[in-house]
């Protein structure tokens, strides 16, 4: 099995478990704008780890796995983290993960200093908050 390259993923990088890792993958691409920038598979095709790009940023996906001790949300009404990701516009941003069905968890609001803002969650109760400053 192939080895991500390490020098190419960001000093830090969000890493986020899955029941379904293809599904989340396909919702993160088409309704927030990700693009697939390498994925790893066993030799039966079963993606054991992703890196997905969004300007500089990269979030790595995988699936829940026992032997980790890793584990997708029990409660997907209750996190202890959310990734946080710039966009250029904020509102084209929100009407396209919309359109896409996406839970929806604000509506876009001002949050100070910090700009426009929306959060959503993605099937599995990851949640996203969209900025632009």
């Amino acid at each position: 099995m192939a080895v991500m390259p390490v020098e190419r993923i960001p000093q830090i990088c969000p890493f986020l478990y899955y029941q379904d890792v293809e599904a989340a993958i396909d919702e993160i691409t088409k309704s927030f704008g990700f693009r697939v920038r390498n994925a790893l598979r066993t030799p039966q095709g079963a993606i054991v780890g992703a890196e997905l790009e969004f300007g500089e940023g990269v979030v790595i996906v995988a699936p829940a796995m026992t032997a980790f001790g890793t584990a997708a949300l029990s409660d997907p009404e209750k996190v202890s983290s959310m990734v946080y990701v710039h966009v250029e516009d904020v509102e084209e941003h929100f009407a396209h993960a919309k359109a896409c069905g996406v839970t929806l968890r604000t509506e876009i609001f001002d949050h100070g200093p910090q700009g426009r803002m929306y959060t959503a969650s993605d099937r599995e109760g990851q949640r996203w908050t969209f900025v632009q400053a």
